[in-house]
């Protein structure tokens, strides 16, 4: 089971460096302990050593086995129970390091003797303020029973042992506090490491949510440019016939007006108009009249060049814009495109369909703007309905 709080995962951190540092300290430790069993060989009762050997040793041994069944891993539950564990055996182990002066020494024993106990004491109490400062509870389970034993044995022969109880008292004070300070750098790293993989992870989801962001940001942008793309085309094209519309034609005549005069350029427009349409829509109906459009449409746009521009100008009218062109050369291109329309067969439904149609045409002048060209062009095509429709009028300015 993972740990899902940074303050379980902290504990479950701290016990077992606590475990692996106790290990560490019984390797240690346990090398003085034939040193002294050796030391007292022959002055003590070999029962006496047999017996603080072994309460030492499988105490160590015990501590050493639990400590590597211990995984990071474990429920919260497991890791208190193997913390607790680890802290009952430290206080066992304690007693017995505690009872050493009274196993191992007696009245009759040399003073050299003495300093030899106490001074492997003091090595373990100072191993086992850095090896268990991960616990300060299994420090003090340590500590407290190995000084008071210890102190009481130095009570007992205090004529003797009066400036090593003070000294005792000093070392376990210093033990302690040395554990603490160690103890909390330990804290503080084990901490900021899980706050860092904290912090990593959420800034990593935070970097993915604003990657998902920005990739949406980006679709729905390119979706919004599509959007703007297709209701320009749409602005700029009749849906029935797919030409330009009478909005765009007329700001290219506008923009291209300009520029023809400076540079003393020819430029033609053609107001065209389907003969007698409404009777095709009355006669055929209106899809009958729409295909006829788009028919006209296709006829024109396929006949003129690449720089004309032909547009649905308004219900059967076209506009035609002829860039460069004079008025002769007008005037060759309309009689082709009225020549093909009338000789194109209109197919609807089975019925044959006879279509022409008539054109306005006129060239720019000096002084024209858009507006004048072609309301000129529109009065040459009344006057070519006028005239009995299927023909071209031109009409120039005065």
């Amino acid at each position: 089971m993972q740990h899902h709080t940074v303050q379980e995962r902290v504990r479950a951190e701290l016990v077992g460096t606590y475990l692996s540092q106790s290990r560490v300290g019984v390797f240690c430790a346990a090398a003085l302990v034939p040193y002294l069993a050796l030391s007292f060989y022959g002055n003590v009762s070999l029962y006496r050593i047999v017996i603080w050997m072994l309460m030492v040793l499988l105490i160590y041994a015990y501590i050493v086995y639990t400590s590597y069944q211990f995984k990071p891993d474990m429920e919260p539950k497991e890791v208190d129970f193997y913390k607790n564990r680890q802290q009952l055996l430290h206080m066992l182990v304690g007693v017995a390091w505690g009872l050493s002066f009274t196993l191992l020494l007696d009245a009759r024993m040399p003073t050299a003797d003495d300093y030899r106990v106490a001074v492997c004491i003091a090595i373990v109490m100072a191993f086992s303020s850095s090896t268990m400062s991960a616990s300060l509870n299994g420090l003090l389970c340590f500590i407290i029973p190995a000084s008071i034993l210890t102190l009481a044995y130095f009570i007992a022969n205090f004529d003797k042992y009066a400036w090593w109880a003070f000294g005792l008292i000093g070392l376990v004070s210093s033990c302690i506090y040395f554990a603490w300070m160690t103890h909390r750098y330990i804290l503080g790293q084990i901490e900021n490491r899980y706050l860092n993989i904290d912090y990593t992870k959420e800034l990593e989801a935070l970097n993915k949510r604003i990657e998902e962001t920005n990739f949406n940001l980006v679709m729905r942008n390119q979706e919004l440019l599509d959007l703007q793309s297709k209701f320009k085309e749409l602005a700029m094209h009749d849906e029935l016939t797919g030409l330009y519309t009478r909005r765009y034609i007329i700001q290219r005549i506008k923009s291209m007006l300009p520029g023809a005069k400076r540079h003393h350029l020819s430029c033609c427009i053609v107001v065209m108009d389907v003969d007698y349409f409404k009777k095709v829509n009355d006669t055929y109906g209106h899809a009958a009249g729409d295909d006829v459009l788009r028919t006209v449409a296709f006829v024109v746009k396929n006949e003129l060049r690449q720089d004309d521009i032909v547009a649905r100008y308004g219900g059967e009218e076209f506009l035609i814009l002829l860039p460069m062109t004079d008025i002769h050369a007008a005037q060759y291109l309309v009689e082709r495109l009225r020549q093909l329309i009338e000789s194109q067969k209109f197919m609807f439904e089975s019925e044959l369909i006879s279509i022409t149609a008539s054109f306005g045409l006129t060239a720019m002048a000096p002084h024209d703007n858009a507006e004048q060209m072609i309301d000129r062009a529109d009065k040459a095509l009344f006057m070519a309905k006028n005239a009995g429709r299927n023909r071209i009028e031109t009409l120039l300015q005065d």
